[in-house]
């Protein structure tokens, strides 16, 4: 195996850098934390410490001088307990194509001289629970585990009960699952009574049930369908946004059966669609036409890490309300 050349990041190493951190969020992340928002925080730091860096800070690149094959950036901590001085690792990430060549291995010994020569006894990092390839990599180079931190939701008073109830509601012997010929006539059931209202989508009141499963089975797309206890309760579209040049973009539609709405469902049916437009390939996800009566469903959106990025006057032609705005929403996979 050759040799991994560690050096000190430059400002040319910047779009490299950032580049890399893209993998920072790929695992199973828990259901309040974003891949946007991590990249987000990470693409901060990084910026920072590298246009920027100080005698407390460094960022080691593996390549010389490039590809660069991974990245460590290393900060100073002051230790909770002793008040000690440490080292501690921010970011550790490796591109894709440089797996298995000790990068990885070769950056952390790199941080860890860093650290030596400065006269710290110790060095600390944080890791996501459920990142198993990461905690691997930590345990086999010598980390041990310390602290765990926990984390609970606070809901205004009187809410918590409810809304902890809604959630375990919500996958409580649930079942998502690739619909088939046999859920035809509960999914047309479901696409029926959610199209009927007029409110939220903008196919005809009186679509039939042949056109309606055609529309929510168009050629690419990948249709999903949510069942307790034998009976379907929800379902969604996933489809390329696009078709050629916007094809990495992701669209999603979701419908709750009527007596399942209010308990969680619409929530856990767009993170399951979430991890299923990565594991295709998309990197990022477009709604195309909130209404923007919906304050429901865009409240519901907007936790699970959407954004509106533009509003259409007056596009949508509501039932009951007249014309009122649409919402274009986004977030990045």
């Amino acid at each position: 195996m050759a040799p991994v050349t560690i050096r000190t990041a430059t400002p040319a190493d910047h779009d490299a850098v950032i580049a890399l951190t893209a993998r920072l969020a790929d695992f199973p992340r828990p259901a309040w934390r974003t891949a946007h928002e991590i990249a987000v925080a990470d693409h901060a730091v990084l910026r920072a410490a590298v246009a920027a860096p100080g005698a407390d800070t460094v960022v080691l690149v593996a390549g010389a001088p490039e590809p660069v094959d991974g990245v460590v950036f290393v900060s100073t901590k002051t230790d909770y307990f002793t008040g000690e001085r440490h080292a501690h690792v921010e970011v550790l990430a490796v591109a894709p194509e440089a797996q298995g060549r000790g990068v990885a291995r070769a950056l952390m010994a790199a941080a860890e001289s860093w650290a030596r020569a400065r006269g710290d006894a110790f060095i600390t990092l944080n890791v996501f629970d459920a990142n198993r390839r990461a905690r691997g990599i930590y345990a086999r180079l010598g980390y041990l585990p310390e602290t765990v931190h926990y984390r609970r939701a606070l809901m205004p008073d009187g809410a918590s009960g409810a809304v902890a109830t809604a959630a375990q509601t919500a996958t409580t012997g649930l079942t998502i699952r690739p619909d088939t010929l046999g859920d035809s006539d509960a999914l047309w059931a479901i696409l029926h009574d959610v199209i009927a209202a007029g409110d939220t989508y903008a196919f005809p009141s009186d679509l039939t049930r042949d056109d309606a499963l055609a529309a929510w089975h168009p050629t690419g797309g990948h249709t999903f369908v949510a069942e307790r206890e034998g009976r379907l309760v929800g379902t969604y579209l996933l489809k390329a946004n696009q078709p050629g040049l916007g094809s990495h973009v992701a669209n999603c539609g979701y419908m709750v059966a009527p007596a399942a709405r209010g308990q969680g469902l619409g929530e856990t049916l767009c993170r399951h669609s979430l991890d299923q437009a990565r594991a295709l390939g998309f990197t990022a996800m477009q709604f195309n036409s909130v209404v923007s009566t919906n304050v429901g469903a865009i409240a519901l959106w907007q936790r699970c890490g959407f954004s509106i990025v533009g509003t259409v006057p007056l596009a949508f032609r509501h039932a009951r309300e007249g014309l009122v705005d649409i919402h274009v929403m986004h977030r990045l996979l």
